[in-house]
């Protein structure tokens, strides 16, 4: 009888100690909806979504715990400069982030088979309006060309050498083109097509003109201190992304999410 309480204590004690064992890994998800990858602060699906469910599936194998926080842009991207956070949802590479914290590099060249997904930047426009992209460049343009602040498309539209002005999100840009007071705004077409299906009085005075502005490849970066004490973990994350693209995981994860929206 003691024999078998001695066993079943161990047992129990392993059990403790491997709980224990597991890294936990926080990632700072975006504020708005990227939906269906994220999902912001007013969703009723806050903090879940495509790539947090891609991540979950990660924990057996990896033995860690992914959390959660779910903030503004401009703070998931502080705290993990700062080492607050483990990593970053959704990020398209720009040269002047990789101060805040790290891609996946894989021999000294960025790998996109490691991104989670693409998304495509489109022009919305005020039915009326002339402004169109010509595939190199904006035209027929009378005033600035709205963005959200943070994203990085405000750098590539100005560096074509075109103004920019920016709002807190997409719906209040929408907003403003929908009172004549711009002409034109440039984000992701899956935010920007959800919001003008949620708002059927914008989406009668709004139009989305194609080609793509840009189509942009997202990462999950991580900070330079899980990068640097947590190499082998970090490595194999980035690793997991990459084995669950080559087997279209991300790709049925979206259509799951997406079909949860309508």
């Amino acid at each position: 009888m003691k024999k078998t309480l001695g066993i079943f204590f161990s047992l129990i004690i392993l059990i403790n100690i491997n709980s224990l064992a597991k890294e936990k890994v926080t990632i700072a998800i975006e504020d708005n909806d990227f939906a269906p990858w994220t999902f912001g602060k007013k969703s009723k699906f806050k903090g879940q979504g495509a790539l947090v469910e891609l991540l979950k599936s990660f924990e057996k194998d990896l033995n860690i715990k992914f959390s959660f926080q779910v903030m503004p842009w401009k703070r998931c991207l502080s705290k993990m400069r700062k080492n607050q956070v483990d990593g970053v949802f959704n990020a398209s590479f720009k040269e002047k982030r990789q101060k805040m914290g790290a891609y996946p590099f894989v021999g000294g060249k960025l790998s996109e088979i490691r991104g989670t997904h693409s998304s495509n930047y489109v022009l919305y426009r005020s039915i009326g309006k002339n402004i169109r992209w010509n595939g190199k460049g904006f035209e027929n343009i009378d005033s600035p060309i709205l963005v959200e602040r943070g994203f990085s498309i405000k750098d590539d539209i100005e560096q074509m050498g075109f103004k920019t002005f920016q709002v807190s999100r997409a719906l209040s840009g929408f907003k403003m083109l929908q009172r004549g007071k711009m002409s034109g705004m440039v984000t992701l077409e899956a935010m920007g097509d959800m919001v003008l299906d949620d708002k059927p009085e914008l989406k009668e005075k709004i139009e989305k003109f194609l080609p793509p502005v840009k189509s942009k490849r997202y990462f999950l970066m991580l900070s330079h201190n899980m990068v640097k004490n947590h190499k082998d973990l970090s490595e194999k994350i980035w690793s997991s992304i990459q084995s669950a693209n080559e087997k279209g995981i991300p790709k049925e994860l979206y259509k799951k999410w997406s079909l949860k929206l309508k």
